[in-house]
């Protein structure tokens, strides 16, 4: 990677720039604030509430961070294979023990947009010395249509502050600085602790990077690989010493899956850098209508949209600044993380033409086969802005010198001819500037409601269950309703839930992010498709409320340990399972804050036997 040189900065840049990203950020949760806790994102972002709350929790009831059967009980969850964060839990555990998770998730839904530009605002500044220029890069990458449908489901997918640290870091340990060295191996261990996904494709993009430079200066790689090798180990060895231990948690660790987590993957579609989704403001609805359907329809993943006004944009820049070596570096490594997203085989408008990419290969790789092509989008943007901060960058130099930087010539030619050329040029840059930032304009806010919990799970009420207590709760925890995590999680992790939604074992070691099949299946049958009022699971038929079912939850409460059992007033058919479970615990022991509660299951089934 080529060098940059360090400039001089004023220490305001950066607060300035964070809180100009921070107030437009604050349009994306809207009426949901920063640490609010009373309004929440349905759907993922719950779930990532409860992975969120886990951190500070296990350290104060003495769990390991990594691994627990506190959720999908008795088979539990590997962690570090699903959305864990641990160093998001531990940098929110004050805001999360006090307000609650859904508030944590809220400030960092919120943060993730003003760090992630500022980050990139800093990498901008290496390459350009126009303060404006570096802070449109920070813009167009913390608000790029990656991050925009990230930020909609995956809070570690759209926190991505540290790719452009890392590369940052990359640069100095070029120039042979120790302190980038320690300072690698911090941000290493750093993105692991958020999303390891993320630091692998990090770690590919900065490898091409450095080979497109290598091949660009290759008279430059012998002293700039004696600079780096004290520093790069000094990184390696930082982050082996720190991730050893994760790293085989994740890798073989109890109740984790072989193999990869989505079977078929989501690459990017080639049509999808010039068709926006829904997820872009000002678009016509031909062109919504067809981008929605891209990416098997799954809008939130699809993060590749660039433009048409910003690709000619960008090859008018590339085209009239092609000697710039940064302009080419940019270039050259956009294009092939552009490749690498179109997956391992071409697919135009949905279609699979069997035509081979050279994603194929990475995704043979250990540890990459649960990486989605699309996601290398999050880099197209990241270079894509790289390359416009230099062209605005050296548009100005242009500007101000009043002659082309290209063409001696020009010197040479009428005054007012290149005056004429001058202002067309700059009235180029202008309006394809002006329309590639509308075209990236979200619509926004993302949608929000109440968080929901009822009081019973944030009252001294939960305290009747004993620390660790199995607990059966209806709605049955899974993929179709998430809502019980939250509460758990509200409940400051009091107990352990059969249940839940995540990326399990299915038993048979691969991947499932359907919860534990548990026997008297029939029971899970009816508590399943009475929360949902659809198709049951496992599958199979719904059995009829009865006395077999009476008796086959009895068992069932039995094997499985059940200390306590919450029913709340949620699901499509809530009072049929409320008759189950009075039919097969009598009363129930407390009827408060919007749960009614049976204590001491398990002395209750053994009067009744």
């Amino acid at each position: 990677m080529t060098v940059p040189t360090l400039r001089p900065r004023s220490p305001w840049t950066l607060p300035v720039a964070f809180s100009a990203y921070g107030l437009v950020a604050l349009a994306a949760n809207w009426p949901a604030f920063p640490g609010d806790a009373g309004l929440f994102r349905q759907g993922d972002p719950t779930a990532f509430a409860w992975f969120l709350a886990w951190t500070p929790n296990a350290l104060l009831i003495h769990q390991n961070l990594f691994f627990t059967n506190w959720l999908n009980f008795p088979r539990g969850v590997n962690l570090l294979q699903n959305t864990l964060s641990p160093l998001l839990g531990l940098t929110t555990a004050p805001l999360t023990l006090t307000a609650g998770p859904a508030a944590s998730v809220n400030l960092l839904l919120w943060a993730a947009f003003p760090l992630s530009a500022s980050a990139a605002f800093l990498l901008a500044r290496r390459w350009v010395d126009w303060l404006p220029a570096a802070f449109v890069a920070g813009a167009l990458y913390g608000f790029s249509p990656y991050m925009i449908g990230q930020g909609q489901i995956h809070l570690d997918l759209s926190f991505v502050p540290l790719p452009p640290l890392i590369l940052l870091a990359v640069t100095g340990i070029l120039r042979g600085e120790r302190r980038w060295g320690w300072a690698l191996g911090a941000l290493i261990t750093a993105q692991y602790f958020i999303s390891a996904e993320v630091l692998a494709s990090t770690a590919i993009v900065a490898a091409l990077a450095l080979a497109v430079s290598a091949v660009m200066h290759p008279r430059l790689v012998p002293s700039a690989v004696r600079r780096s090798l004290a520093p790069a180990g000094l990184a390696v060895a930082i982050a082996a010493v720190c991730l050893s231990y994760p790293v085989w948690i994740m890798i073989s660790g109890p109740y984790h899956y072989q193999g990869p987590a989505f079977t078929g993957g989501l690459s990017a579609d080639l049509l999808g850098a010039v068709t926006p989704t829904s997820s872009q403001l000002f678009a016509p609805a031909w062109a919504v209508s067809l981008g929605d359907r891209l990416v098997q329809g799954n809008i939130a993943e699809n993060g590749s949209y660039l433009g048409p006004a910003l690709l000619m944009f960008l090859m008018a820049l590339l085209v009239r600044y092609w000697r710039s070596s940064r302009m080419r570096l940019g270039a050259i490594t956009a294009v092939l993380c552009y490749i690498l997203s179109l997956g391992p085989q071409l697919i135009v408008n949905g279609v699979n033409t069997g035509v081979p990419l050279p994603f194929t290969l990475l995704a043979r790789l250990p540890l990459l086969d649960n990486m989605l092509a699309v996601r290398l989008s999050l880099y197209v943007d990241l270079f894509a802005a790289l390359m416009v901060a230099v062209g605005l960058d050296l548009a100005r130099a242009e500007w101000r010198a009043g002659a082309s930087v290209r063409a001696a010539e020009a010197r040479a030619r009428t005054l007012v001819s290149r005056g004429a050329r001058r202002w067309a040029w700059g009235g180029v840059v202008l309006a394809t500037g002006a329309l590639s930032v509308a075209a990236w304009i979200p619509r926004w806010p993302y949608p929000s409601a109440p968080t929901g919990v009822p009081a019973y799970f944030t009252s001294s009420a939960v305290r009747h269950i004993p620390e660790g207590t199995v607990t059966l709760i209806s709605p049955y925890p899974s993929v179709a309703e998430v809502q019980p995590m939250l509460w758990q999680a509200a409940a400051q992790m009091r107990f352990r839930i059969l249940g839940g939604y995540g990326l399990f074992n299915d038993g048979t070691g691969a991947a499932n992010d359907f919860p534990a099949v548990l026997g008297p299946t029939p029971v899970q049958r009816f508590l399943w498709s009475q929360v949902t009022g659809g198709s049951p699971y496992p599958t199979g038929s719904v059995p009829q409320f009865g006395s077999v079912l009476v008796s086959q939850l009895r068992t069932f409460l039995a094997r499985h340990h059940v200390g306590a059992v919450l029913w709340t007033p949620t699901g499509a058919f809530p009072s049929k399972v409320l008759q189950l479970f009075v039919a097969a615990l009598g009363r129930p022991s407390q009827v408060t804050g919007g749960v009614t509660a049976w204590y001491g299951v398990q002395a209750t089934l053994h009067r009744l036997r």
